[in-house]
């Protein structure tokens, strides 16, 4: 913490209260002004000495831990719970990937855990890692559904049907006199119908591009996965842990870099936080 962090925590302590009963209440109290002016300059001093006491710091430091590991609990229980939120609305087959990727994960760690003391193991990163994964995974459920509701509409062919429709109305309207009371009637219908089908071409366009979104999601899923099951690989072949958590950071922040979990393929799903003092993990919640 920074000194005036520090001064900002002795303000509001009770060691300031006493430190200003005994010094400038005290001489308040007396009513002579020699004895005022003696209880502020030994506030004063109070103020350049006391923030700086060894046993108050490490008090200040306590309670700032104990707030900090309290606020970290309690985001790890929002986002565990929403964790098994997503992983419930997942096919089984979605499920199985994800344990198998956790699994994955767990063999990496259990690696970096013999790395020589000093080496940072960025355990972190694989939580982030599999937290976007799970969110792709869910991604990947959303637009399955979608994409099989929208394809029952058959785009295609209700288009074709609607143009050919409109062609025969345009027709009779070019051969309906303007002043009749039947050009009114048809010139709407015509206008109705024109905008229905340009309304359903462009479900049909956002149809289509649901489903380059959907290709895109496979594609992150599968690189990921590849990504981690080498990073599992290079230990094997290399036996270097040290090596291994250095390969890790930098595969994930190029991973991270590239996939667009956070983007607008998965614009419901939080960002992972920075947590001090308590781990996400990456293992698939347990069936209740």
């Amino acid at each position: 913490m920074r000194r005036i962090d520090y001064l900002k925590a002795f303000l509001k302590s009770g060691d300031h209260a006493v430190l200003a009963l005994l010094t400038v209440g005290a001489g308040f109290a007396t009513g002579l002004p020699l004895a005022l002016a003696l209880g502020a300059a030994a506030y004063v001093v109070g103020w350049v000495l006391l923030p700086d006491r060894q046993g108050f710091r490490a008090k200040i430091d306590a309670l700032a831990a104990a707030g900090t590991e309290q606020r970290d609990a309690a985001v790890l229980a929002n986002l565990q719970t929403e964790r098994a939120r997503l992983f419930a609305q997942l096919t089984d087959s979605a499920r199985r990937r994800y344990e198998d990727l956790a699994r994955v994960c767990a063999d990496i760690e259990e690696q970096l855990a013999t790395a020589p003391a000093g080496t940072t193991a960025p355990t972190d990163k694989l939580d982030g890692l599999m937290w976007s994964y799970l969110g792709l995974l869910a991604t990947e459920r959303r637009l399955d559904q979608h994409l099989v509701m929208e394809d029952s509409e058959n785009f295609t062919t209700r288009i074709e049907e609607i143009e050919t429709e409109l062609k025969k109305l345009e027709e009779e309207l070019a051969r309906t006199p303007p002043e009749s009371a039947a050009y009114e009637t048809k010139f709407r219908l015509v206008g109705a119908k024109r905008e229905g089908l340009d309304a359903l071409c462009r479900r049909h366009e956002q149809f289509n591009r649901s489903m380059d979104n959907l290709a895109v999601v496979r594609a992150e899923q599968s690189r990921i996965e590849e990504q981690l099951k080498l990073l599992r690989a290079d230990f094997f072949a290399n036996q270097s842990a040290d090596a291994l958590a250095s390969r890790i950071s930098d595969t994930i922040d190029s991973l991270s870099t590239g996939t667009r979990v956070t983007g607008e393929l998965a614009s419901g799903m939080p960002e992972l936080p920075s947590l001090r003092t308590k781990r996400l993990g990456y293992q698939a919640p347990q069936k209740a």
